[in-house]
């Protein structure tokens, strides 16, 4: 079957839907704490529009919990737990074209996008989370594998634009950013 065949095929779906649901690994630079150590959970909704070809953009409704956690080898006890709901729009540049003449799709998903988070629940060790910033900004960059048309694996790097907190210690300036590792499973209603 001609590849130009294939392609019209892949690109006659417009919109896709899906659940999403993972591991999130955090940590916040400014709180002296070191390590992905807070381990954490995320799931919601994802829903997608083909641009044509290799192109998509995919917007995400997700419950995210994220923060910090102290262990023995830190000196200060510090521990946030923060309780996110996240809203991602990402472009998605897809190759790797299945090998099924029916129902051709793409494996690998490569993504590169926003996110905009509204920090609705938050605890802390010292009480410092009442002044945490309420809207989180952040970047984000992932790939995924589809070994079947409607199930993905994906792994994300997440970093927030917008501070958490900032104050001054000892003269200097300190800026809490929070940041984080997703790995997870998605599947696509197609």
């Amino acid at each position: 079957m001609p590849a130009f065949f294939l392609e019209a095929q892949v690109s006659e779906r417009l919109f896709h839907g899906g659940i999403k649901a993972g591991l999130n690994l955090a940590q916040i630079d400014g709180d002296e704490v070191l390590g992905y150590d807070k381990w954490a959970y995320h799931a919601g909704l994802a829903g997608g529009f083909n641009l044509g070809g290799i192109h998509e953009i995919q917007l995400e409704f997700l419950y995210s919990l994220r923060g910090s956690r102290y262990t023995r080898l830190d000196t200060v006890p510090a521990k946030f737990s923060l309780h996110y709901l996240e809203v991602p729009l990402i472009y998605c540049l897809k190759d790797w074209l299945s090998d099924d003449e029916k129902n051709p799709y793409y494996k690998v998903h490569f993504q590169g996008g926003f996110s905009t988070g509204f920090l609705f629940n938050s605890s802390s060790y010292n009480g410092q989370d009442a002044n945490f910033n309420r809207f989180d900004l952040s970047w984000l960059l992932g790939v995924q594998f589809f070994p079947r048309r409607d199930l993905g694996a994906y792994f994300r790097y997440t970093s927030s634009l917008t501070p958490l907190d900032r104050f001054t210690k000892n003269g200097r300036e300190i800026r809490m950013i929070s940041y984080f590792l997703s790995l997870g499973l998605n599947y696509r209603f197609n």
